[in-house]
């Protein structure tokens, strides 16, 4: 049996229920600044029904990776969570250059 969880969202977009609830106000003791969750909910507002994705092609994606034997640990659905993640993956290989010296310095001998 396949155990696929899925993560629509992460803790960085607070709960896009509460955006939903009430009327894109964030429950500001639900994330962790008000300037932050201000940025979440103008993201919000500006990609709201703009999203590339295919409610059908997903689901067709989500069957094919339950009837797949290599199942991913993580699946990025959309050119867009590609694109998010690839930046991310670029910020930090350019955080850990930069500090790989002082961190390789900590090696015993």
């Amino acid at each position: 049996m396949l155990h696929l969880e899925l993560e629509a969202a992460k803790p960085w977009l607070c709960n896009m229920m509460l955006l939903r609830q009430f009327n894109n106000r964030v429950a500001l003791s639900s994330c962790n600044s008000h300037a932050f969750s201000e940025k979440i909910v103008a993201a919000s507002n500006a990609n709201n029904h703009q999203q590339k994705g295919d409610p059908d092609k997903l689901a067709q994606a989500l069957l094919s990776l339950s009837n797949d034997a290599d199942v991913p640990p993580r699946f990025l659905a959309g050119s867009d969570a590609i694109n998010m993640a690839n930046s991310r993956l670029a910020t930090l290989g350019a955080e850990l250059q930069n500090w790989e010296i002082l961190s390789r310095s900590t090696d015993n001998g």
